[in-house]
């Protein structure tokens, strides 16, 4: 699982806010940089600390990770304000996905109703982000 986030999530988002950069398109490249560090520092933070930290100190470190993930998601959510209603539901949608998650973190049980209502929304998210991205290729 790490891997796939460190290569499609990490690298292909990391690539394509590159790409972005280049067109002048300030907000989706600053975006997609961004959370292709997220998804390297992610893996890392999974493959590379969690395992040697002992107990519950590892769910912390990862619960504050996230947290910290959702105050910079929380400020792209602003910065969508001057952009299409799509992508400020879409953020909106993405903050709420990720309190969900840290709610999760936080809790340190899998399979609750906060994990099952988490990967609903970001299900919802995928498919507005999905569309956003169509809208652009088409």
């Amino acid at each position: 699982m790490p891997f796939l986030a460190l290569f499609y999530g990490g690298l292909t988002q990391f690539i394509a806010g590159w790409f972005a950069l280049a067109r002048g398109d300030l907000f989706p490249g600053a975006f997609m940089t961004t959370y292709g560090v997220f998804w390297f520092t992610y893996a890392a933070l999974i493959l590379y600390v969690v395992p040697y930290v002992p107990g519950a100190a590892a769910g912390q470190m990862v619960t504050i990770y996230l947290i910290m993930w959702t105050i910079i998601t929380f400020i792209y959510t602003l910065a969508t304000l001057g952009t299409h209603w799509t992508v400020l539901i879409t953020f909106l949608v993405f903050d709420f996905a990720l309190v969900l998650v840290d709610v999760e973190a936080a809790m340190g049980s899998r399979g609750t109703t906060v994990t099952v209502a988490g990967g609903y929304a970001e299900m919802v998210l995928a498919a507005l982000a999905g569309y956003i991205v169509m809208a652009e290729i088409v």
